[in-house]
């Protein structure tokens, strides 16, 4: 099992708190599950059509991962199997990689991913941040530091002048050396804002130096790299409650006798759309609407790893389920 947990329990009793004033309540990263695009994906699916992100000026381009590439004839740009790996997304059927490290190379990556924030933060307020993160099964290295940067103005790594002393001036920095390649981590932490930061920078500012590596074993890639699959973001002010967090939980029951699979979402809210993947990315069955708990026929399908999706209130959630 992952070390989320002891990463930063911490926060769980932050955030059992009372909820704030409403405005404070709120994701301030925009798109957090990385899931809306700009424009329909009609083939290999792109990063810079991307709603909201994009990345610091002059870095390293990153790669946006997302069922549509399976399911248009590019399964090198799809999810949960892609060219980096496999991993079922953390929310949703998107999510992007970062390149922290590449043997060699005769430069250092900086994929620092951005964003604009729904608001500039306040003064004297504490925030928290957390991220799901995994390391894809083609990476050879992995890299001991994420760091998590809010500016006020959007930042630049162009010529060697960056805009950000990106080592020193980070609100955080997140230890990755647990992170593997068999489930999510969440990595998560907390910082008083200064006031008025309107962007958020994710990398490893150690490049273009030499960061910090751990060799973890060979792979099928000519250059050994280290690759992060990253999935739902969240920076919320540290009085926000759990209840404001719109993940839930989906709760998903395998009846095998009956060939049944029960579907019961948070709350007993309404479900807007299940959808059954299988492990080649591929959609099995499809339910436009329906009230919880839910029954899908599975008793014609083989036998192995599926994953539920659910549209609850907007948002996409996810469970693993064993057909037998």
């Amino acid at each position: 099992m992952k070390y989320a947990g002891a990463i930063c329990r911490c926060l769980a009793v932050l955030w059992v708190l009372l909820v704030g004033m409403p405005s404070r309540a709120q994701n301030l990263i925009p798109n957090s599950g990385l899931e809306d695009m700009e424009q329909p994906c009609v083939a290999y699916p792109s990063y810079d059509n991307l709603t909201s992100w994009t990345i610091a000026l002059c870095a390293t381009g990153a790669q946006y991962l997302n069922i549509c590439g399976t399911e248009n004839g590019f399964p090198s740009g799809g999810t949960p199997s892609n060219f980096a790996g496999y991993q079922v997304p953390a929310d949703g059927v998107g999510y992007v990689t970062t390149t922290t490290f590449s043997l060699n190379a005769g430069f250092q990556y900086q994929q620092y991913l951005a964003a604009p924030l729904t608001e500039a933060l306040e003064p004297g307020v504490e925030y928290c941040f957390s991220i799901h993160i995994s390391l894809a099964d083609q990476s050879a290295y992995r890299t001991t530091d994420l760091h998590v940067i809010c500016t006020s103005y959007f930042p630049t790594t162009c010529n060697g002048n960056d805009t950000a002393n990106w080592t020193t001036e980070s609100q955080l920095i997140l230890n990755t050396t647990e992170v593997d390649t068999a489930e999510w981590s969440v990595l998560s932490g907390s910082f008083i804002a200064a006031g008025g930061e309107e962007y958020i920078t994710i990398g490893d500012f150690t490049a273009p130096g030499t960061p910090d590596t751990i060799y973890v074993g060979t792979t099928s890639f000519p250059s050994p790299l280290a690759i992060y699959y990253v999935d739902d973001l969240e920076l919320r002010t540290c009085e926000s409650a759990v209840a404001e967090n719109t993940k839930g939980d989906l709760l998903v029951a395998y009846d095998a006798h009956a060939g049944l699979l029960n579907i019961t979402a948070p709350r007993e809210d309404q479900l807007e759309r299940i959808t059954l993947v299988d492990m080649a990315g591929r959609a099995v069955v499809q339910v436009p609407r329906s009230s919880s708990p839910a029954r899908l026929n599975v008793s014609g399908l083989p036998f192995g790893v599926y994953v539920v999706q659910a549209v609850v209130k907007g948002t996409v959630l996810s469970r693993r389920v064993v057909i037998h």
